[in-house]
């Protein structure tokens, strides 16, 4: 029996003396001290651990006396694998948190041996499962070791376990950082069979995020760097399994997992926690396979030696009770379900332990791990589960409460991620959460129509739309808002632009077919500046709590605020949210809202593909008008009637203007050019299309959430730009010497200049044309005018749309990097425009990304602070874009909201449109987005007085001739 600690403080002391003066009594002149550390080390070997454990608490004090702390800490840390061995987790804990406080205060709280205990005391936590508290220990070890410029085998151990914990959060930019840094130290040492070890950890990591292609090259790289011999490949083949079961390959997963489990029972017998992943992963293939007995009878055994050596609490048994939960739900025995989701729960959370499936913990119980989330929203499920067999609103509101429990824990996780990959990759996860959240509270809001609960489907649209981008806003917001000091502010801009670069410059590396040793250089300079920078936060977030306060300051929208704040008697928003098999809409006007469950017909998603091909290509049209006007007024009534027939057939009278706040592919859509009414497709004539248009009847702005138009009617108040407009014009011509010229073949956009002239003049503002407009004087002017107008091209990079750019004029003698603006670099900008037109082509298009939107150009300004954009869907036409930006600028100048001012200016437009530029190609590309409120300017008042001058003039003269025709009559 292995005594408590307490206990081996007490009988220690006469078990050494009894041991040290008897059986080991040390020859003359041996150290006393170092003869017990021997004999603890015999006790050891002979499987004494008390008699050990008491023999090298002695000698630990007795090298403590001495200062010599290299013993000390050889004492301390057998002390720690014997409790390890033992599976005495606790006294291993409480052990080394001892040992932790006398390094720090006797040894020095910067002295290499204090970080190595701190190393272990992570560990104990780490195998305990306190990965919060591991996690901390860690990190203090890796500050110490830093001052110190150490890189062995500890510290790549540390990145390791630190990686490992990252990985556990979901957390994939920082596990694959730490994990990669960690990998590099051990390559370094040529520490081949530790490296191993870190490339399956990597793809554990990728297996996470489901790329199991990725996962299982890192699998093969960890089986060719283990010998033959190894018993480490039996974890790897339990790993490799797992990637095949995701890849359905059920029959390789199964024969990986029977070569594991052979070789764990083997190795170490049937009570191993290897033994028990191993069950584990065998009753996840077959309930995949439907063999739901012989998974809960899988599950039953991994669970009954888990609980051996975990005892009650631990992410290991969670995941167990989850599995046989899910198992129970796929067999529709929810009570079964419910009853293993609430003990997952109470294992998972270590101050949860109500096993009543009808009980939740609150916020206050949340740990940042993603386990707690998939066993909120299963929990969740199981009571849709049970509602759909026994009609009961009681059990709807139950599913409710959990839903709602995961969606905040979801951004309690986000708030925990420095990197936005990191949460981009999180929301894609999210989506399942908030669709049977919303189908709750419609059938909820079926039952019984009230505001109450058309704001609760509200707050979950919300959560779920733009909650990376609206972080990223608020937390530029707070940069500018929290008074910090302007050096610190400067040193977070460059650090966050070297990053940006540097991630950049990486990125291009690895499309490299062959990439250099370079590679690995560009590796370790991106893990320092992404450590260096999520320090900086961190001291930022300490010494600065308004900043902290400002960051997480925004509340989600509501419909009070919504109609308070965001909407007047002629306005409505329509929230959408674009489920499976329906389409929601939620419908705020003043001062009431409303919910809509929409048919998703089977047509909804090809009509969508359908419209947006037709918009982007108008030789088609050209070519064969009549089959595309018949396909497009098809396509856009019935698009019309799916989105937008019942809210506005039941909207207050009055309405004309109109947010919409789209989901997934409805970004893609400018809701202007649907048709209420079916026009005569026998004659084929855009033009008689007008009339019917949408566009008519409302000027449409769009939002990416209604929480972010609320925050940036906030930022729009905040603009302190004094100048009014800046317009850029680049040309693209041949570059003498540019042996590197992706801008030789962009098409020169002839009425680019001419549109931004005409503007400048108009508005008294400054244009930058041709050579003028560089990418360069952007960056130094873009800050000082209220209206920021791109004429220019633009390249969409679907695969990072972080590396999206504009084209400016390129230099001579100057790169093609030094005239192309990427997204990135917007992030690292503070815009005080009012207003950005991005008059370039296909500035709203990119890649939908689950809750977040379109990833387009146009996020890179919102971040950057604008809080109203004008852009466009599809490549703008030439001539089009200069007579409907000239007619804009003019209604802007007259004070018109933004939204009223592009409506106005289409609509002029189509009055002299055409047979062929009647075509929506040509004039509905450009959309608003964000605030709508009109440009505040001084110069309004002077156009006005312009404007009126010749009116007075021929005024006064009619008068004047009228008299002098009197006087003479």
């Amino acid at each position: 029996m292995l005594l408590k600690p307490a206990a081996i403080l007490c009988t220690g002391a006469a078990v050494a003396l009894l041991l040290a003066f008897t059986v080991f009594a040390p020859p003359q002149g041996i150290d006393p001290t170092d003869s017990l550390y021997e004999t603890a080390n015999r006790l050891q070997k002979q499987n004494l651990p008390d008699s050990a454990i008491a023999l090298f608490q002695q000698a630990a004090n007795g090298y403590k006396t001495a200062r010599n702390w290299q013993q000390w800490f050889d004492c301390i840390n057998k002390v720690r694998e014997i409790y390890k061995s033992s599976r005495n987790f606790q006294a291993s804990v409480q052990h080394m948190q001892q040992a932790a406080q006398i390094a720090l205060s006797e040894i020095g709280a910067t002295d290499t041996i204090t970080a190595r205990v701190l190393t272990r005391l992570g560990t104990a936590y780490d195998i305990w499962g306190k990965f919060d508290s591991a996690m901390i220990a860690y990190q203090q070890a890796v500050a110490i070791f830093e001052i110190h410029h150490v890189e062995d085998a500890t510290v790549a151990t540390l990145q390791k376990n630190i990686g490992n914990i990252y990985g556990r959060r979901m957390d994939y930019q920082q596990a694959t950082d730490h994990l990669s840094e960690a990998l590099r130290i051990r390559l370094q040492l040529n520490d081949v069979e530790v490296a191993a070890r870190i490339y399956n950890d990597l793809g554990i990591v990728y297996q996470n995020w489901n790329d199991f292609d990725k996962a299982l090259e890192q699998f093969n790289r960890a089986l060719a760097l283990l010998k033959p011999d190894d018993g480490f490949r039996a974890v790897v083949f339990t790993n490799i399994a797992a990637s095949y079961q995701g890849q359905q390959q059920f029959g390789k997963a199964g024969s990986y997992l029977q070569q594991a489990l052979q070789l764990f029972i083997h190795q170490y017998g049937n009570t191993h926690e290897y033994v028990s992943a191993a069950y584990l992963s065998m009753a996840q293939v077959q309930q995949q396979q439907g063999n739901f007995d012989q998974a809960i009878a899988g599950y039953r055994q991994s669970l009954n030696i888990a609980k051996q050596l975990y005892g009650d609490k631990h992410r290991d048994i969670t995941r167990i009770y989850a599995g046989i939960a899910g198992a129970y739900a796929d067999i529709s025995q929810p009570a079964q379900a419910l009853q293993y989701y609430q003990n997952a729960l109470t294992a998972l959370l270590p101050f949860f332990n109500d096993t009543m499936p009808t009980a939740n913990p609150s916020e206050k119980h949340f740990i940042p791990d993603p386990w707690l989330f998939d066993i909120l929203q299963s929990k969740g499920e199981v009571w849709l589960q049970l509602y759909r067999h026994q009609p009961d609103t009681v059990l709807l509101h139950r599913a409710l409460s959990c839903f709602g429990l995961a969606a905040k824990h979801i951004n309690f996780l986000r708030r925990s991620y420095a990197s936005e990959l990191s949460k981009l990759k999180l929301s894609n996860l999210t989506y399942s959460n908030f669709e049977r959240a919303m189908w709750a509270a419609t059938q909820l809001y079926a039952h019984q129509p009230n505001q109450h609960m058309a704001d609760t489907a509200l707050l979950f649209a919300e959560q779920y739309k733009a909650a990376v981008l609206l972080e990223s806003v608020q937390n530029n917001e707070a940069r500018l808002f929290s008074n910090l000091p302007p050096k610190l502010l400067e040193e977070d801009r460059q650090l966050r632009e070297t990053l940006a670069q540097t991630e950049q410059h990486y990125f291009e590396m690895q499309q490299q077919q062959a990439p250099d040793d370079s590679l690995q250089l560009t590796d370790k300079k991106l893990f320092d500046l992404r450590r260096k920078s999520n320090r900086l936060t961190q001291l930022i977030e300490q010494q600065y709590p308004q900043y902290n306060r400002l960051k997480f300051e925004a509340k989600t929208a509501g419909i009070a605020d919504i109609s308070g704040k965001l909407l007047n008697e002629n306005t409505a928003l329509i929230n959408y949210f674009t489920a499976d098999s329906s389409i929601y809409a939620i419908v705020v006007t003043r001062p009431t809202a409303v919910l809509y469950t929409l048919n998703k017909t089977p047509a909804f998603e090809q009509d969508l593909d359908t419209i947006r091909t037709l918009l982007s290509q108008p030789g088609a049209v050209q070519r064969n008008t009549k089959q595309a006007f018949a396909v497009f007024t098809q396509c856009a009534h019935r698009l019309y009637n799916t989105l937008l027939q019942q809210p506005l057939a039941q909207m207050p009278a009055g309405i004309n203007r109109l947010i919409i706040v789209p989901d997934g592919k409805l970004g893609y859509l400018p809701f202007e050019i649907l048709l209420p009414t079916l026009p005569d497709s026998t004659r084929a004539d855009f033009r008689t299309l007008a009339p019917l248009y949408l566009l008519q009847r409302y000027a449409i702005s769009y939002g990416a959430s209604a929480t972010l138009l609320l925050e940036q009617q906030t930022a729009a108040h905040h603009q302190t730009a004094a100048k009014l407009f800046a317009g850029f014009a680049p040309q693209y011509i041949q570059q003498p010497g540019n042996n590197n010229p992706p801008q030789d073949t962009q098409a020169q956009l002839q009425g680019a200049v001419e549109e931004v002239a005409q503007i400048a003049q108009l508005t008294g503002g400054q244009a930058f044309l041709d050579q003028t407009a560089t990418k360069e004087r952007f960056k130094n002017m873009a800050g000082k005018y209220k209206i920021i107008h791109l004429a220019m091209h633009g390249e969409v990079n679907d695969q990072n749309p972080m590396y999206s750019k504009l084209l400016f004029t390129q230099p001579p003698g100057a790169s093609a990097d030094e005239a192309e603006l990427n997204t990135y670099e917007l992030y690292t900008m503070n815009l005080n425009a009012d207003l950005a037109v991005l008059s370039a082509c296909s500035t709203g298009e990119g890649q939908v990304q689950k809750g977040e939107g379109i990833m387009s150009l146009s996020r890179g300004f919102i971040y950057a602070g604008c809080p109203s954009i004008v852009m466009s869907l599809w490549k703008a036409a030439d001539a089009s874009t200069r007579q409907i930006m000239q007619t804009f600028y003019q209604n802007l100048m007259q004070q018109k909201n933004k939204d009223v001012a592009l409506q106005e200016a289409k609509l002029a437009f189509l009055a002299s449109a055409d047979r062929l530029t009647s075509y929506p190609f040509y004039w509905a590309t450009f959309v608003q987005l964000g605030n709508t409120q009109p440009i505040p300017t001084q110069h309004a008042f002077v156009f006005w007085l312009l404007c009126l001058l010749p009116a007075t003039v021929l005024a006064f003269y009619g008068w004047h001739q009228l008299k002098r025709k009197t006087r003479n009559t």
